[in-house]
């Protein structure tokens, strides 16, 4: 088993599945005023997981991450990956 570089705090995720949801939707939080606990940032760049994500606080302060893969078939990969935790 690869050893996690960093701990990664349990949360709630949504994926989008277009990249223009995503960005509609990072607009309407940025409109809103609305604070990032994890401000979006590129995962895995150049890879077949290469992913942009961040994340918020709901009001009772659970994490919750968004996320738009860059490949679709990354979501739901057929084969195991070694990658995990921060790049």
């Amino acid at each position: 088993m690869p050893v996690q570089k960093s701990i990664y705090p349990r949360h709630f995720g949504l994926i989008f599945l277009t990249r223009q949801q995503f960005e509609q939707f990072i607009q309407r939080i940025n409109d809103k005023n609305i604070p990032f606990e994890i401000p979006c940032k590129t995962r895995f760049a150049n890879s077949k997981i290469e992913h942009q994500s961040f994340f918020l606080k709901d009001p009772s302060l659970n994490l919750l991450e968004f996320k738009y893969y860059t490949y679709e078939s990354a979501i739901f990969e057929r084969i195991s990956l070694s990658s995990i935790g921060e790049e």
